[in-house]
This record gives structure tokens, sequence and C-alpha cells, in this order.
């Protein structure tokens, strides 16, 4: 393997990474920019903005996880969230999430939150969970599949789009005796 092409390998498996997230940013304008669009002019035409949530939302992630210690590399991030409001000022709520960190070896976290919301787009969140990964690779030991607890804590502000929420989320993951900030955008709906 020729020099450049590890250094690329290291920083966001395989050069591809930078070239998925510069596409999921240019898909996310493309779907968000028309609804951008509308919600601004229904602003300026005096369209009220109610203080109506909606019980459940569910949001694809798009990201990266960057290692803070060690080797501080950083990874593309896949994953899924499920969130479910309680009460009728929907201040708190509960949820669930799936997250796969493109690393060598692949990653992939699941786990379950509890939600705090300040605001109705402002959020708040403290969440465990479960990393499975794999170990031993590499020479003649077989690779094995091991997992770790995760606690994560992390905050995000849904922007409400007529049709979509978009939503820039930061994140801490307390891992393996590390920390990694997982950083990114979700898309979503409410329902």
């Amino acid at each position: 393997m020729n020099r450049t092409r590890h250094r690329y390998h290291d920083v966001c498996v395989g050069s591809w990474c930078l070239a998925m997230m510069q596409a999921t940013g240019l898909v996310v304008l493309l779907l968000a920019g028309p609804q951008l669009l509308s919600a601004q002019k229904a602003h300026e035409e005096g369209a009220s903005h109610s203080a109506h949530f909606h019980p459940n939302h569910l949001a694809a992630f798009v990201g990266a996880t960057s290692e803070l210690r060690g080797s501080k590399k950083t990874h593309f991030t896949l994953g899924a969230d499920y969130v479910r409001r309680f009460g009728s000022s929907g201040r708190f709520g509960v949820g669930g999430f799936a997250e796969v960190i493109f690393h060598d070896p692949t990653e992939w976290l699941f786990g379950a939150a509890g939600y705090f919301f300040p605001t109705q787009a402002l959020w708040v969140q403290a969440a465990g969970g479960v990393e499975f990964y794999k170990s031993g690779h590499g020479g003649d030991e077989p690779a094995e599949t091991k997992t770790s607890f995760l606690l994560r804590f992390g905050a995000g502000y849904n922007v409400e789009l007529p049709a979509l929420t978009l939503t820039p989320v930061v994140l801490l993951d307390l891992v393996r005796d590390t920390e990694a900030l997982v950083w990114g955008v979700s898309i979503g709906k409410g329902f």
C-alpha cells in the first residue's frame, strides 16, 4: 500500500469518505433548499408558528465520529434515531438510536436515550448503549466480536421545515476508556 493512500485511510476509511460527506451535504441542500425558501416565504407573509410538536420523530443521521484521544482519526458515520415525546408540553422524551461507524473494522452502536426539550426546537440527550466491534484482525488470529458499554451526551436543534426537520447534532460518546465527538445532521419527520 502506498503511503498517500494509507494516510487517507487512517483519517477517514478511504478517500471516498470526503466525497461521501460532500455528496451528503449537497443532497441535504437540494432537499432542504426549497423547504427553507417556502418557510421563509410563509414567515414573510405573516404565518404564525405554533408551539405544536409531533409526539413521534424518526430521523436519519449523516456525519462523522472524531476520536478525541489516541489516534484522533475521523470516520464517516450513518445512523437512525426515534424519539417519543410525552406530556402536553412535550418537554421530555425517550428514544433509541443505531449507528454504524465506518472504521477499520466497522463499529456498530445501539442505545436508548432520555431527552429534555428546554424549547420546542432545542434538545439535550443522555444515553446509554452498546458498541459492537471486531478485534484480533490481522495475522493468523481470527477476528472476534467484542462489546463495550457506552455513555452518550449531546444536543441538537430541530429546524422545522414544511415537510421535514433538519437537525444539526453534536454528541459526546464515552466508550472503551476514550471519548469521541459525533457531529453531523439528522433529517427527519415528525408524526
